[in-house]
């Protein structure tokens, strides 16, 4: 059985914040060719604790959704393994650390990002998803901010590699979580979340998977425009991002929707992490 101190980590989603840190340091090596090793680090954890807080207030707020959905209602608030109040307190006091560490290791345009993000995520994604399918596209706002602010915490401003990181980001979040609302449609449905497929249908989430796809690798041109990437590694880009078009191509419309959907999403999985990979080793 689980023990008091690894329900109070899980309330803070480890591996989804250790996901964040690296694809924040991927906009922080790509934001200054001088970085100073102390600073730098205090503030990926600053990114890593904001996403740890704003996880714990989400996991408090969707406590009673969480008991109806199979994957989620084991957590220890659904659970009751944890009182609710704890996943508050744990979640302010990641935030008010992630606050110190950002206004001390960074800037504050980073603080006031990362805040804008906490907002989004916690105050309006989160109670979005119960009433519109629209949430989709308001959650992956914060969920694209990291590399921004990564990259923000050492240049101290939003420019055109700001946003091509962010876009790229941004636009990756929609097919990935496209192909999660499609295989567990009926789970996401039971629990009260009235995700696009259920709201229209299955072929018309399929179809906005795709075009979200097209755009999404689309958006490298962004990364090799403004010098984040070469002419070498952007046809390197182009070629992942055409094996990730194929597959999420081949049998949208002829396999059924759950295994399609769960092969589109490992490879959007594979394409993320691939890219993001080559955005950190390029950028030494």
């Amino acid at each position: 059985m689980p023990s008091f101190a690894s329900d109070t980590l899980s309330l803070a989603k480890p591996k989804i914040t250790l996901m964040t840190i690296l694809v924040a340091s991927a906009g922080l090596l790509h934001g200054s060719a001088k970085l100073f090793l102390g600073p730098s680090l205090l503030s990926m954890l600053g990114i890593g604790a904001l996403v740890s807080g704003s996880s714990a207030l989400n996991m408090y707020f969707e406590r009673d959704l969480d008991q109806r959905m199979l994957r989620t209602k084991n957590r220890p608030l659904p659970s009751k393994r944890l009182a609710a109040y704890w996943a508050v307190i744990v979640g302010f006091g990641f935030l008010l650390l992630a606050s110190l560490l950002l206004y001390l290791n960074s800037n504050k345009l980073t603080l006031i990002l990362g805040i804008i993000s906490m907002v989004l995520y916690v105050f309006c994604y989160t109670p979005l998803k119960q009433r519109t399918w629209f949430s989709l596209i308001i959650g992956s706002i914060p969920g694209a901010m990291p590399v921004a602010l990564g990259y923000v915490s050492v240049t101290n401003t939003i420019d055109e590699r700001a946003v091509a990181l962010f876009l790229w980001a941004f636009l990756w979040q929609i097919p990935h979580f496209l192909a999660i609302s499609l295989f567990r449609e009926d789970e996401y449905t039971k629990a009260g979340f009235p995700v696009l497929s259920a709201r229209f249908s299955e072929h018309v989430a399929k179809n906005s998977l795709l075009i979200s796809s097209w755009l999404l690798v689309g958006s490298t041109w962004g990364l090799f425009f403004t010098n984040i990437i070469s002419w070498a590694i952007f046809i390197l880009c182009i070629f992942l991002g055409a094996i990730f078009l194929l597959v999420c191509h081949q049998g949208a419309f002829s396999l059924p929707t759950d295994q399609w959907a769960k092969r589109a999403f490992k490879a959007s999985l594979f394409y993320q992490g691939a890219l993001f990979l080559i955005l950190i080793l390029t950028a030494w």
